[in-house]
């Protein structure tokens, strides 16, 4: 057998690399690093941020605070009594007990400053000094109806089911992680314009 200058596997790799770079596509472990990336990148600034104003944690945490109570106990149920009573203007059957129930399975928990949970009810030691972050367990997002138990289908029911969190900002809206962008969340009227485009 002839001698090769260097190894096929050497070769091998020389060529799916140049057919991978040809391509440009980038592996999966690369597209999960630049996101990694840009992720931490965002969160160092916005801790800058909040490093940078005098007595920021102690303003910060009460504010998180002020927002996790305005949020579980004025702005959901104003939204889903709002819904509800425009459900009955419009001739529909409301369904407070539906929403209530959703709105129920909200969890708060409190965590430490770096996110890692710690209770449900107690608050980090020196909470107030170091800062906290609020995550929020099944968060309640209003829909226009719910759909019938026996007729949701099986992928249905499991994003149902799904286990969702997310972390309160002090603005009062949701992100991924402590200190990240807000994400988007479920527009409310979003399926009432789909069902009209069916429709028509």
């Amino acid at each position: 057998m002839e001698d090769f200058p260097f190894p096929i596997s050497d070769l091998m790799k020389l060529f799916f690399f140049n057919i991978r770079d040809w391509l440009g596509k980038k592996s999966e472990f690369e597209i999960l690093d630049q996101q990694f990336q840009i992720k931490k990148n965002n969160q160092e600034d916005v801790i800058e941020f909040w490093e940078n104003i005098p007595y920021a944690q102690k303003s910060r945490s009460v504010l998180l605070l002020a927002q996790s109570i305005f949020r579980r106990y004025i702005k959901l149920p104003l939204l889903i009594i709002a819904k509800n009573i425009g459900r009955i203007l419009l001739r529909q059957s409301p369904e407070w007990y539906e929403d209530f129930q959703d709105w129920n399975r909200e969890i708060y928990l409190k965590c430490n400053y770096n996110g890692l949970q710690f209770s449900k009810t107690e608050f980090p030691k020196n909470w107030l000094i170091e800062g906290f972050q609020i995550k929020i367990l099944y968060p309640f997002h209003l829909k226009p109806w719910h759909r019938s138990k026996l007729r949701l289908s099986d992928r249905d029911r499991k994003q149902q089911d799904d286990f969702d969190s997310c972390f309160l900002t002090v603005l009062g809206m949701e992100t991924e992680y402590p200190f990240g962008p807000p994400r988007k969340t479920p527009s409310f009227f979003e399926p009432i314009f789909k069902d009209i485009d069916y429709k028509v």
